[in-house]
């Protein structure tokens, strides 16, 4: 008999120097649930790839190469992962090949297919991404792409968010997963509402949260929905109240970053999203 594996949550998503986003984020809302975590920045950035021309980038694939190893070795063992951005295709096999090896002893494998957004990739991303992420995704028991990643990804065309497309698409990017797998389909916009779809786990009916729009756009969004989503399931809640939590605290803290007046560059104020997280625990 093993023993007992206490949560530990592998975080495998790009480090920007600059601001609230992607692994700043999970890292300090992790940390402000008292997770124990393993880091893994898949790529190294000055800033964001976004707002401030071309960042100086630091390649990791060889360390990773030899973290991952380092970590078989040793016996560390997590209980959930999530990943999220990556640019480069050789550390994408590799997160590939070691939830080969490790998933099956993890309660969740949660993939943010992050790669594009309002129809077209993202700086520094080709089409040819798309084949790498599919092969990731084969491991994935939980997905959340938003609109623009899910049709590039399943070649449906861009569509503006109703009920019945927004349902067949969800089918369609389930089948890209492990058995069994879910998606949350996160960014639709309906009107002046903005919100999140996926399918009841046990009847198969589409789900919807919706809540008001707020103008601009908002850097980091996604990851940070992402981290919540994942910490909350890990929190044992099942998939509808983790995704309806979830998108109340990601909202707050839009609120929050709304209000502050601070360039949306420089991501998410997590503030206020910590205040209401620690208190659901």
């Amino acid at each position: 008999m093993g023993q007992s594996v206490p949560p530990r949550i592998l975080i495998a998503q790009d480090l920007s120097a600059m601001g609230s986003l992607s692994l700043q984020t999970a890292l300090t809302l992790f940390q402000a649930c008292d997770f124990s975590i393993g880091v893994l920045p898949t790529t190294i950035l000055s800033t964001q790839s976004e707002g401030f021309g071309s960042p100086a980038v630091l390649d990791t694939t060889r360390w990773t190469q030899q973290t991952l190893q380092h970590w078989v070795k040793e016996q560390i063992r997590f209980t959930a992962a999530v990943v999220g951005y990556y640019d480069n295709e050789a550390v994408g096999d590799q997160l590939a090949d070691y939830l080969d090896q490790q998933a099956a002893a993890m309660d969740l494998v949660l993939i943010d297919p992050a790669f594009a957004d309002n129809g077209e990739p993202y700086p520094l991303q080709e089409l040819a991404h798309m084949e790498g992420l599919r092969r990731l995704l084969r491991r994935a028991t939980l997905a959340t792409p938003n609109l623009t990643e899910a049709c590039l990804l399943t070649n449906t065309p861009l569509f503006t968010p109703n009920p019945q497309a927004v349902r067949a698409l969800l089918v369609k990017f389930n089948q890209l997963l492990a058995p069994g797998g879910q998606t949350v389909l996160t960014g639709l916009e309906f009107g002046d509402q903005v919100g999140v779809a996926w399918l009841d786990p046990l009847e198969g009916r589409l789900q919807q949260v919706t809540l008001p729009r707020l103008p601009g756009h908002f850097y980091g969004s996604g990851d940070t929905f992402t981290a919540l989503l994942t910490i909350l399931l890990c929190q044992q809640r099942d998939l509808n109240t983790a995704v309806r939590q979830a998108t109340d605290l990601l909202h707050e803290g839009l609120v929050a970053t709304m209000k502050a007046n601070d360039e949306r560059r420089y991501g998410i104020k997590l503030g206020a999203i910590i205040a209401t997280l620690q208190s659901l625990a």
